[in-house]
């Protein structure tokens, strides 16, 4: 499913926040930096939110990855998973543009037929996409377009994540202004420059959205420590959205 968005203000800006990756249900869940997150947000009169996906860890015992030394018994089960994570995404809800669908969310569809994005957006009243997002986002007399995914590979590399967010603009007739993929817990941007119809360099931003996993903890297990991957920040990316057309890109780190 792709879902087309469209949203408008009359501000001179739009800050767009894109946050996922919470794998609450996790040992490594870092509840306390996505609620202060949360918050930021909600203080944030200017802020619109894309959740990017895989809200919940949703590995169980029928699952090849489980590990009873990973699981945070606060969210021992999806249900707990699941009421977790929309008790702390409530205060923002009305700020939700859309929620992406995880390949942990995707896991847990295959197996048990609950779709949780999907659950969350019906819940919140917002809107749900399994495959990837166009927003539209007209700022004043600009028009400002992201494409927001979750992402997939098993890429370790930085140089494996970037050909992976790279091939999402080829499949476009436009070159978005925003492309926003999750996934790899990266919280990065890297800023590719073009020429527009004048010639003029006009720059395109690629952002890793970050993650809240920490991928190694004492007296606990994750995937990320069984495999021996690299640490990676806890945080997400922020896109201030400008009428005149222009683009910041903010990480936000814990």
């Amino acid at each position: 499913m792709v879902e087309l968005i469209k949203v408008k203000t009359d501000s001179s800006k739009m800050n767009l926040y894109c946050i996922g990756d919470f794998h609450i249900g996790s040992v490594g869940f870092k509840e306390t930096e996505l609620r202060t997150i949360v918050s930021k947000i909600k203080r944030d009169p200017l802020a619109k939110v894309i959740v990017m996906g895989d809200l919940c860890d949703s590995i169980t015992p029928l699952d090849r990855r489980y590990d009873s030394s990973s699981k945070d018994e606060n969210y021992a089960t999806v249900q707990e998973q699941y009421l977790g994570i929309k008790n702390i995404l409530e205060p923002i809800k009305d700020k939700i543009l859309v929620i992406l669908q995880g390949n942990h969310d995707e896991v847990i569809w295959d197996k048990a037929e609950l779709n949780i994005p999907e659950l969350m957006a019906i819940d919140f009243k917002t809107k749900y996409a399994d495959d990837f997002a166009l927003v539209t986002a007209k700022i004043g007399n600009a028009t400002h377009r992201i494409v927001a995914t979750h992402g997939s590979g098993g890429a370790r590399s930085f140089g494996g994540h970037f050909d992976r967010i790279k091939k999402v603009t080829d499949i476009f007739e436009f070159t978005p202004d925003i492309v926003a993929m999750g996934h790899f817990h990266r919280v990065d941007s890297v800023v590719h420059c073009v020429l527009d119809e004048n010639l003029k360099p006009k720059n395109k931003f690629l952002g890793f959205t970050g993650g809240f996993l920490q991928g190694y903890v004492n007296g606990g297990k994750t995937y990320v420590s069984k495999v021996l991957m690299q640490p990676l920040p806890i945080g997400c990316i922020m896109f201030e959205l400008n009428s005149d057309g222009t683009v910041k890109d903010n990480k936000i780190l814990m």
